[in-house]
């Protein structure tokens, strides 16, 4: 991966970031959502 540019190495690393971010915050959605369903 070391002849990799930077800038694809740059763009990469904020896709996975936002990836994270919206995996987390589908989850936290999602586990409410189901909260609310179940009482």
């Amino acid at each position: 991966t070391s002849n990799l540019p930077p800038k694809t190495i740059f763009y990469y690393a904020i896709d996975v970031g936002f990836r994270r971010l919206e995996n987390s915050l589908y989850e936290s959605y999602w586990d409410e959502t189901a909260d609310a369903l179940h009482e």
